[in-house]
């Protein structure tokens, strides 16, 4: 049993002290999921998920009168395997915690870890932007990282990578030109064929008041912030901002999501499911919860981000 495991009469015996008249607990209050507003979720019943690229067809080609037709064919190009990893946590009480109990907690242990488990889908969620400038905890289909200059593009008649796009945006700190950067990444992204990738919603990622405040004047005034020739704001309105929650106190990067176009996925292989059970042995009873996930990328395409100071 890990140490500290045990919920008995000694290491909570605020529980059952007759003077203590109210006991105040911190607790992880739920608060509507956040990690949603930016990932896709799927459910799995396999062991793995592998996925490959293929580029598709280029354009039809000029047949001149009596020659032969261009013969074209699909190409193969990476692979990528997405693997889930199991999440729980258990807690046991002794029959004398539980007996003596004058606060209520024992009734309250499988809310703390339902609140646990909501907690634990939020912190990995958000690991997909923490870990996204490194390929040590994952990367895409091109072997990257999430956020990298040097993104693939297969060329669609050989399978080979053909270019490159970038999708880390230079500067440490929020501004108007950034929100632009950002806008031409997405509006000017094309597929391996040449062909314009079409960007839809898109949200802008900040954590703290510092950056909220930030970002809603630069997405909400009507003129650009510290404009003297009150020229236009032409980044008004172009997408929406939230705060996270997550991301820690003193984090400085900021995060551009397509919602249409992002491949950031939370994929489900086992729901929550919690077990209580009494142990006839020692009389103490056992609460679990537990599930499998992931929080993965394949594709590259729909983000872009600075990682800030």
């Amino acid at each position: 049993m890990p140490s500290g495991g045990l919920v008995n009469s000694v290491n909570i015996n605020y529980t059952s002290n007759k003077d203590i008249d109210r006991l105040i607990m911190e607790t992880m209050d739920r608060y509507p999921d956040e990690f949603t507003k930016f990932t896709k979720t799927s459910t799995s019943t396999e062991r793995y998920i592998k996925e490959a690229e293929m580029a598709a067809l280029g354009p039809l080609v000029y047949k001149a009168e009596g020659s032969a037709k261009e013969l074209a064919s699909l190409k193969q190009g990476n692979t990528k395997t997405i693997t889930f990893k199991n999440y729980s946590l258990a807690v046991v009480e002794t029959e004398e915690a539980r007996d003596w109990d004058k606060q209520g907690v024992s009734a309250k242990i499988p809310t703390f870890l339902g609140n646990s488990g909501a907690y634990s889908k939020e912190i990995t969620g958000i690991d997909l932007f923490l870990s996204g400038f490194v390929t040590t905890t994952r990367a895409g289909i091109d072997g990257k990282a999430l956020f990298a200059d040097d993104h693939v593009i297969l060329d669609p008649w050989t399978g080979a990578a053909a270019s490159t796009y970038d999708n880390l945006l230079s500067a440490a700190t929020l501004s108007a030109s950034q929100i632009t950067a950002a806008r031409n990444y997405f509006e000017n992204l094309n597929n391996s064929l040449g062909l314009p990738v079409v960007a839809g919603r898109r949200i802008l990622l900040v954590v703290g008041t510092g950056l909220r405040d930030t970002a809603k004047l630069l997405l909400e005034n009507e003129y650009e912030v510290d404009s003297s020739d009150r020229n236009m704001n032409i980044n008004k309105d172009t997408m929406s901002y939230m705060v996270s929650h997550y991301l820690g106190s003193t984090h400085t990067g900021y995060y551009f999501v397509d919602l249409d176009l992002m491949d950031l996925r939370h994929i489900i292989s086992k729901a929550f499911s919690s077990k209580t059970w009494d142990d006839n042995l020692t009389d103490n009873k056992m609460y679990s919860l537990s599930g499998r996930w992931a929080f993965d990328f394949v594709s590259t395409y729909g983000v872009c981000a600075s990682a800030g100071a």
